[in-house]
């Protein structure tokens, strides 16, 4: 049986940002990881 694995991290550069934001931009950037990710997956699956 044939698989794929995959893993999904931000760049360095996202990661300190995340690191030094406020709790509103942490959210947005786990918002926007999260739907670059689901995005990708959907791409994958076509």
């Amino acid at each position: 049986m044939a698989g794929f694995d995959f893993t999904f991290s931000v760049p360095k550069s996202a990661s300190a940002l995340w690191a030094v934001a406020d709790a509103g931009t942490q959210a947005l950037i786990g918002q926007v990881h999260h739907a670059a990710v689901a995005e990708v997956v959907a791409f994958m699956e076509r």
